[in-house]
């Protein structure tokens, strides 16, 4: 298999199995172009975290290879990937001693000088960032006195900070309410577009993916059952037979992008007898 001239990410037949545990990825094949939107979506414990882990760098595969601008990614020391790819990871260590603009500027270390202090130019990117991501009021305040999805779109306006190439985002917006949802995503498309960044998102939001994704990936027990333009992808019989569930297809007024819908949920009385207690 040739790599592809343009080719931003590549993965060439990549496998893995955790020590002791199933294998969770199947001869994955991919060719990523470098400022294309992708999104990986599949049922739990399909694999996409450990798929977005291994594009990250931040754990190698068992079988297989993966290419960064057609260089063993594996060959790039941490520094230089950190500098070139950053990852959101799905659960994130809370730094409760912190203030938000302390956390956003961590996202600064990899390009930092030698003392490792940031200049005056990674403050001004720091406080643009949180411009975007509408965390500019939350900046002194600690981590610890915030909600959840603040604390969301504090560690993903790290992430921004610090991507350069590869934006790679592991539900970055679970727990977020659908206003920043939606702009989290606005944004993300922009900055792609703005800075020709990749990025590669993993998510469980289908119709987020159908609307701001150029390519989705769909998995299930570890192999690539789809990947293609979404509405190529996301069809009522594909998310039928990986996830299990009877879907009805619309199409957005606006864009044309599918909106997928479960078929039946059941009656409001129904729903009632099914609660605990009914």
């Amino acid at each position: 298999m040739s790599t592809t001239v343009s080719a931003h990410l590549e993965l060439r037949d990549v496998s893995y199995t955790y020590p002791g545990g199933p294998q969770v990825l199947d001869a994955v094949r991919l060719v990523i172009a470098r400022g294309q939107l992708w999104s990986i979506v599949g049922p739990n414990g399909s694999g996409k975290s450990t798929l977005l882990r291994i594009m990250a760098g931040l754990i190698e595969p068992v079988h297989g290879q993966v290419l960064f601008n057609g260089r063993a990614l594996s060959s790039l020391r941490p520094r230089e990937r950190a500098r070139r790819i950053a990852f959101l990871p799905q659960t994130i260590v809370p730094t409760f001693g912190y203030v938000a603009r302390q956390i956003v500027a961590m996202g600064r270390y990899p390009h930092v000088g030698g003392l490792g202090l940031e200049s005056r130019r990674d403050w001004q990117l720091v406080d643009e960032a949180m411009a975007w991501t509408d965390t500019s009021p939350l900046a002194w305040r600690t981590l610890n006195t915030l909600s959840g999805g603040e604390r969301q779109r504090v560690v993903i306006t790290a992430a921004l900070v610090q991507a350069n190439e590869l934006l790679l985002l592991d539900e970055p917006t679970t727990g977020l309410d659908l206003h920043h949802q939606i702009g989290i995503h606005r944004l993300v498309t922009r900055l792609s577009r703005q800075r020709g960044w990749t990025v590669v998102t993993a998510t469980h939001d289908l119709n987020l993916a159908a609307h701001f994704s150029q390519h989705v990936v769909m998995l299930k027990d570890g192999r690539v059952v789809a990947s293609g333009a979404p509405a190529e992808v996301l069809t009522c019989r594909r998310v039928e037979e990986v996830y299990g569930v009877a879907m009805s297809s619309l199409v957005h007024p606006q864009t044309g992008a599918p909106v997928l819908v479960p078929a039946e949920l059941g009656t409001p009385s129904e729903v009632r007898s099914d609660a605990p207690g009914a």
